[in-house]
């Protein structure tokens, strides 16, 4: 059992190294990029890091292991489920979820109930209750229509 939580634990922290990763491969790629993200949001974000924290630092203890390996597990399904909704556009690209896109490849946006469609040249991409502000998602729509901002 210890095995299983020192895996979870490890799952946990590979998680959260993809999201990282993901945003600075943006920053690094495309110019303008802001974080911006809505209270609800934030809340959101500041949950799942606390409960990341907790999960690393829970002991491993025989009388607690269900508990631990639980909460450990539920935290990794709250940072996948940030990574699947995260959206942050720059001057040139977006990051919708785990996909970088260019802004230039976007042919439409649409919404229905909580998900946000984004259909590009070669697929359409689903993002449920996308973390970030409505501004983003305004310069995905305006990058749709083809009115992109000059660089």
């Amino acid at each position: 059992m210890n095995l299983l939580i020192i895996g979870l634990k490890i799952l946990l922290v590979v998680s959260w190294v993809l999201m990282v990763k993901n945003v600075l491969r943006l920053y690094h790629e495309d110019t303008g990029v802001k974080l911006r993200f809505d209270w609800l949001s934030m809340l959101n974000i500041s949950g799942t890091v606390g409960l990341t924290l907790v999960s690393l630092f829970a002991a491993i203890d025989s009388s607690v292991y269900v508990f631990t390996a639980c909460l450990v597990a539920i935290t990794i399904a709250m940072v996948w489920f940030l990574n699947v909704r995260l959206m942050i556009a720059g001057d040139h690209k977006a990051l919708l979820g785990l996909k970088l896109i260019e802004l230039k490849d976007i042919r439409s946006v649409s919404a229905k109930f909580m998900t946000l469609y984004v259909e590009t040249k070669t697929e359409t991409i689903r993002l449920y209750a996308p973390v970030t502000e409505r501004s983003v998602t305004m310069q995905l729509y305006d990058a749709s229509k083809g009115r992109r901002k000059k660089a």
